[in-house]
């Protein structure tokens, strides 16, 4: 009963959102421009310097700029990107589970005002769609993604009408472009002129050296993603046999530090075992390593982001799409894969690569076996020695 309340109420305050939205078309602010990424940590790291190029970009000299993120990149962003924006709204489940505050959150965006809001996401939910019209703005720009935004420019719930609707992978030539690939050709349709960006990037806040430092992140949002403890266990006793100059440390995210303590449980030939909540503190510990290996997560896009080699351990969800990075973007990011995926890869069949690029793939990830995790693993030490 009290759900069916909550979205009649949800449901009436959209009706009277969406008409102050076209409302305030007509009194928008004509140097506000919003940005709405509200994405995943990695999904920020591969972006956040193209983003940075458009907010910096002579056409946008006399521009106010406002972020709509995550509140898990707050303390990334505090460190990195805050003194480009006037403003930065965080989204969390405290905001878009209960009414009281997605109604108070709406309204703020409202009165901002905006010009203009870039929405730069490939697979964007309905939800983040009916965002985009509630800001009222008139000029909306976004990316004809995967399945939600349909090719005359409208969603098929919200019926959002966008000024720009940038497909990226026609602009290519081909639909199976890494995420940053998508990401510099959305706003280079934007700005009309080629970006002398290469690849995602974070400051440095080090001199590079060698560290002879391997990081481990055995944690991921999904279970499906998780290579197990016991396979990461085996392979620390492996590393430390083989690699005796390397110093090991598990690090472990919110919610993962379970995963550490099965770790711990079955070998001590690592370190530290660190328990890591703030994602900058995440960066600076990754920074100073040689190495990092991890599922497919954050960790992975930031050590590219910060030139560090890695080793993904993944199920080929999704692959290339996110992971591994193609060599033109960077030669620092290697994958391992399920034999019967490798396989099924090797054979060459297009279909089956179209397959895997778009899709979960359902395999098992600890069908990865340790030996063939510590091949590909040594092969890299070998490049950093």
């Amino acid at each position: 009963m009290l759900n069916s309340i909550k979205r009649i109420l949800l449901n009436g305050t959209g009706f009277v959102l969406k008409k102050i939205a076209l409302e305030r078309i007509n009194t928008a602010k004509s140097n506000r421009i919003v940005l709405l990424k509200p994405d995943a940590i990695g999904d920020y790291i591969i972006v956040r310097n193209l983003m940075n190029y458009y907010i910096q970009h002579p056409s946008n000299k006399n521009m106010e700029f406002y972020l709509i993120a995550s509140s898990k990149l707050k303390t990334l962003i505090d460190a990195t990107d805050k003194d480009l924006y006037k403003e930065i709204l965080y989204l969390d489940n405290s905001i878009t589970s209960k009414f009281k505050n997605l109604y108070r959150f709406y309204f703020r965006i409202h009165r901002l005002k905006s010009k203009r809001i870039l929405f730069p996401v490939y697979s964007p939910t309905h939800e983040m769609d009916e965002l985009v019209m509630m800001t009222g703005a008139p000029e909306k720009l976004g990316i004809k993604g995967d399945w939600v935004n349909k090719p005359e420019g409208t969603s098929p719930k919200g019926k959002v009408k966008y000024t720009l609707l940038v497909d990226v992978d026609a602009i290519h030539g081909s639909k199976f472009n890494h995420e940053f690939s998508k990401m510099k050709l959305f706003f280079e349709a934007v700005l009309d002129e080629k970006i002398p960006i290469s690849k995602p990037a974070l400051p440095a806040t080090i001199v590079k050296t060698k560290f002879n430092r391997i990081v481990i992140c055995p944690g991921s949002a999904g279970a499906y993603k998780i290579w197990s403890p016991e396979n990461y266990a085996a392979l620390v006793d492996l590393l430390k046999a083989q690699h005796p100059q390397f110093s090991i440390d598990i690090i472990c995210g919110p919610g993962e530090e379970y995963l550490g303590e099965k770790i711990k449980a079955q070998t001590d030939n690592f370190k530290q075992l660190l328990n890591v909540k703030n994602i900058s503190v995440l960066c600076a510990e990754l920074e100073k390593c040689d190495l990092v290996i991890s599922n497919d997560s954050a960790p992975i896009h930031i050590a590219a982001a910060l030139d560090v080699y890695s080793v993904c351990i993944f199920n080929g969800s999704r692959y290339a799409r996110f992971v591994p990075y193609p060599a033109e973007i960077t030669d620092r990011s290697l994958a391992v894969l399920p034999p019967q995926v490798q396989e099924k890869m090797e054979n060459g069949n297009p279909e089956y690569m179209e397959y895997l690029y778009r899709n979960l793939t359902g395999e098992n990830i600890n069908s990865i076996g340790v030996e063939e995790v510590l091949k590909t693993v040594n092969n890299v030490l070998l490049k950093i020695a």
